[in-house]
């Protein structure tokens, strides 16, 4: 329960906006839609061999789960998604909640190794960098939701360094730890976060336990 509603407080797509007093006189009207509630999302998913394909199927319906939740809270929230093995592939531009659960439908799990830090300069390069062609909106607030099972193992050395790229943009970075890691493992994972890791990285046992946190931090959201 502790794990689900930190992570409901770090998903601000699945924040409740405020009621206001129908009652209360105003001078100016407020449009929901501005800017200040717009959040664009990337979910960074590892499609490496490590991940059986029903574990991998869990996690796609975790972000499902997610999205759900944005749904109903933040209509203007929007979605991309790269997935990474031995290279990033990006899965879908930014889209609407509705387009983007539809698109993780028809994800397919590859296999192969772990290169995480193509997916992080493709995040940072492709979508939050190049607005015109991702649909990126550059006063949403930016979130990159990385999830894996693991340290990187093709140019890991560039690993962290891209994260920190990708930070440097304003893009606030979560990542979903899903497994047993070593101490070389969770260095990595603490340095992808932003800081601090404590609030940012979510260590989960598995994918299904990862799936039941991510629906009890949306039913917590409501």
């Amino acid at each position: 329960m502790q794990l689900a509603r930190r992570l409901a407080k770090k998903l601000p797509f699945l924040r409740h906006k405020p009621t206001r007093n129908p009652y209360e006189l105003t001078l100016f009207s407020v449009d929901d839609t501005d800017d200040t509630s717009q959040h664009d999302a990337v979910f960074i998913i590892d499609d490496s061999g490590s991940i059986p394909s029903d574990d991998f199927n869990k996690g796609l319906k975790a972000l499902r789960t997610m999205i759900e939740g944005a749904q109903s809270e933040h209509p203007g929230s929007k979605f991309a998604a790269i997935k990474f093995s031995d290279q990033a592939t990006l899965l879908f531009n930014f889209i609407s909640p509705d387009q983007a659960k539809k698109k993780l439908l028809n994800v397919v799990h590859s296999g192969g190794l772990t290169n995480t830090q193509d997916a992080l300069k493709m995040a940072r390069r492709d979508l939050f960098l190049n607005p015109a062609a991702s649909g990126h909106r550059p006063l949403a607030t930016r979130l990159a939701i990385v999830i894996t099972d693991g340290g990187s193992n093709i140019q890991s050395d560039q690993t962290v360094e891209q994260a920190k790229l990708l930070k440097n943009i304003r893009t606030e970075v979560l990542v979903l730890a899903v497994g047993n890691f070593g101490a070389s493992g969770r260095k990595e994972i603490n340095s992808i976060a932003s800081d601090p890791p404590k609030e940012n990285v979510f260590y989960l046992h598995n994918f299904p336990y990862m799936l039941a946190v991510v629906e009890m931090a949306v039913k917590i959201s409501k």
